[in-house]
């Protein structure tokens, strides 16, 4: 059984999963650590993930909607949320390598957005 004390574990599994390619694994790990986290950032690189595992598995309408759970995700809880306490870099090859050139211009305005390198209301018009 897991449960929220579980969840960074639960998150690096969801990655892994999806650097080696086993995306429907990624993607049931990464929505279940919605489910489960508490933490503000938690969430919010949870859904990161799930968005990743959606463009890997070409599910490019459903990335787009849980882009916008995250943007509403983001701006209800406001400045709770603290950028840099992921480190993303292990899934970027993947990205870098597997999608096509406009998903990954969203994976890593994505990453600039976690990371706070860029502002709510840019990545929303980006």
């Amino acid at each position: 059984k897991l449960d929220s004390e579980y969840v960074i574990t639960i998150l690096s599994l969801s990655e892994l999963y999806q650097i080696v390619g086993k995306l429907d694994e990624a993607l049931k790990f990464a929505k279940k650590a919605i489910r489960l986290s508490k933490e503000f950032d938690d969430k919010a690189i949870s859904r990161y993930l799930v968005i990743t595992a959606y463009l890997l598995k070409g599910e490019r309408r459903k990335a787009k909607h849980e882009i916008r759970n995250l943007i509403k995700y983001l701006k209800r809880i406001g400045d709770k949320f603290k950028p840099d306490i992921w480190d993303i870099s292990p899934l970027l090859p993947t990205i870098n390598e597997k999608l096509p050139d406009e998903d990954r211009k969203i994976v890593h305005a994505l990453v600039n957005l976690l990371r706070g390198k860029m502002s709510l209301d840019k990545f929303e018009n980006f």
